[in-house]
């Protein structure tokens, strides 16, 4: 099996089918663009660039929450909040980010959240971003972001070069 990009599509090329999946954006007030930026991930317009140590994306069903979390030289970025399944699309979670902490490795905790709390006021929703999964197995899921983003994540971290 193997993955290849064109354009906005995903192409999964396996000897039993071929599936191509196209941008679509099926939720109301979440923005949906061409992601431009190689090496960063970003949460509700907070960037973080991760070119030199992986991030992790933690789905935790029991609580319908998803976090990102990046590694960083001198700390730790976590961001993240409540999803709920797409009514419109089986395979999207829509996210609302609530949190956004950097813990800083000399015992400095910086709260950021309340930047996600504005923007929910400001929009009216604090639903600001979808994942989807384009392909899913034991080990690999490849899924996009409503800002474009396209990530390949495996449970064995040894498995990733950055």
């Amino acid at each position: 099996m193997s993955f290849r990009a064109s354009g906005d599509a995903l192409i999964i090329e396996d000897p039993d089918k071929v599936q191509t999946w196209k941008v679509e954006n099926a939720e109301e007030n979440i923005t949906t663009k061409r992601y431009n930026a190689r090496g960063s991930v970003s949460a509700g317009g907070i960037n973080v660039d991760v070119s030199k140590k992986p991030p992790k994306q933690i789905f935790d069903l029991s609580q319908n929450t998803v976090f990102n979390e990046v590694a960083l030289d001198n700390g730790l970025v976590r961001v993240g909040g409540k999803f709920r399944l797409s009514e419109k699309k089986e395979n999207r979670a829509v996210v609302a980010f609530q949190e956004c902490t950097i813990d800083l490795n000399f015992g400095l905790k910086l709260d950021l959240g309340f930047l996600f709390a504005i923007r929910a006021f400001v929009m009216g929703t604090d639903e600001s971003g979808w994942l989807e999964t384009t392909y899913l197995s034991d080990a690999v899921r490849i899924g996009r972001g409503n800002k474009g983003s396209m990530f390949v994540l495996t449970r064995d971290e040894d498995a990733v070069t950055p």
